[in-house]
């Protein structure tokens, strides 16, 4: 283990531009799921990644809490792997194929 703040600085450093991209790459996706209007896709995306915003360090403040913060920042951790998982179906609606039919018709 390294125990000074610049390892801690370089990691979260790291850690913020690995997710970067995601923000971005899941909006275009949301654009091209061909679901519906794109507006309201993406307006539904928007919303939970503003949910996000909320209810993220509740949970990982309550895990925190429970279990210490190193616990607390290993859901990042699984977090990290969710997102890479999920990359496949991102990549492709990113590509603007649409990834399913539209929901009713003359969408």
């Amino acid at each position: 283990m390294i125990h000074t703040p610049a390892a801690g600085i370089v990691g979260f450093a790291l850690l913020g531009a690995g997710f970067a991209p995601v923000v971005p790459i899941t909006f275009s996706a949301a654009g091209n799921t061909g679901l519906g209007p794109t507006g309201v896709i993406l307006g539904r995306v928007v919303t939970m990644g503003y949910l996000g915003s909320i209810v993220g360090p509740i949970i990982i403040g309550g895990v925190a809490h429970a279990t210490g913060l190193r616990g607390a920042l290993f859901v990042l951790v699984v977090l990290a792997l969710v997102i890479t998982l999920a990359a496949d179906c991102l990549s492709t609606a990113a590509a603007g194929e649409p990834v399913a039919a539209p929901a009713w018709p003359g969408a």
